[in-house]
């Protein structure tokens, strides 16, 4: 039984330790398309702007706008990823209880800042 039970608790270390990964991933690859005017070109002979089309990521695009929430998610996912993977090699019952509850907590706050920096991306887009 204590077998059984402890590879469930392995099985959801890894599982949040992916789901952290992803949430990395969604926040610096370039998913957001961006639709932008060009002016600096209109004249008399160019009466048109130009169109600029172009696919942000919430890291790249927050750090443009001097908002720094996706970098914050960032760090926490990787501290978040580093916790759970050294979940593993502890030994001790009371660090390894401290150790799940700190990358727990970590992991929320790794999603409310995901969710906010895609909030802040499409608002200031």
């Amino acid at each position: 039984m204590n077998n059984r039970y402890d590879l469930n608790k392995k099985s959801i270390t890894i599982s949040l330790a992916v789901m952290a990964l992803m949430l990395v991933l969604f926040l610096i690859i370039p998913w957001y398309q961006l639709s932008q005017y060009d002016y600096s070109n209109v004249g008399p002979a160019n009466p048109l702007p130009k169109h600029i089309i172009t696919f942000v990521s919430p890291l790249s695009f927050t750090m443009n706008k001097h908002v720094p929430l996706a970098l914050l998610a960032v760090v926490f996912c990787t501290a978040d990823i580093l916790m759970l993977m050294s979940d593993f090699y502890i030994i001790d019952l009371k660090h390894k209880r401290i150790v799940r509850l700190t990358s727990f907590i970590l992991f929320l706050v790794c999603i409310v800042l995901t969710i906010i920096s895609w909030i802040i991306m499409i608002n200031m887009a």
